[in-house]
């Protein structure tokens, strides 16, 4: 019964598998940086995205803001010239009442009064 026998591995050959095992964990490590790299770059162009966007929301704020103050500017615009013409329509309306009071107190007119009288109706 004969064994077989093994013959230790000489140091060329150890060498060879140890310089196997160096390129295998190379290779191994190379797609780790490689994935994380692909990681990086996405996280990257993800921040870049939220950046952009929030640029946005703040832009559209702005302009939110600005419009607001715009309508803000024409209600308050519009707010005055009604304001104005109620004073006009109260002025015109005491100056009616006055010329009412008047002539259902049958003062006469003079000619200075007629003028005061169409001046009431021109605007």
């Amino acid at each position: 019964m004969a064994q077989a026998y093994q013959t230790p591995p000489s140091s060329h050959e150890r060498q060879d598998k140890v310089q196997q095992e160096m390129i295998t964990i190379q290779i191994k490590y190379q797609r780790e940086i490689d994935r994380l790299e692909k990681e990086l770059q996405s996280l990257k162009k993800q921040l870049l995205l939220k950046q952009d966007r929030n640029a946005n929301a703040k832009k559209q704020r702005k302009i939110k803001v600005y419009l607001n103050i715009s309508s803000l500017r024409l209600v308050i615009q519009e707010f005055l010239s009604l304001e104005i013409i109620n004073r006009y329509v109260q002025r015109s309306v005491r100056r009616l009442e006055r010329i009412r009071y008047e002539l259902q107190h049958s003062r006469s007119f003079t000619t200075s009064k007629s003028s005061n009288f169409l001046d009431c109706f021109c605007f």
